[in-house]
């Protein structure tokens, strides 16, 4: 899904978006603390935040929703 499409969609805000997309890809938090120059922490709250918004519970739930998003059209 276009990154664009699924942060007007759930209203994530960038970062939130790019932590979604590292968790999808299978990444743990360590490596995308790394991958975005933040905190370990920093990185879990913005994954509560996107918890919320998709109204997932676990990174399994995330990699699944965002198997299932499409496009209309």
């Amino acid at each position: 899904m276009p990154a664009d499409a699924l942060r007007l969609l759930y209203e994530l805000t960038p970062a939130e978006q790019r932590v979604f997309e590292l968790v999808v890809a299978g990444e743990p938090t360590a490596r995308i603390a790394e991958t975005l120059g933040v905190a370990p922490s920093t990185v879990r709250t913005h994954l509560l935040r996107v918890f919320e918004k998709t109204g997932q519970h676990t990174r399994g739930e995330l990699v699944k929703l965002s198997r299932e998003i499409t496009l209309p059209g």
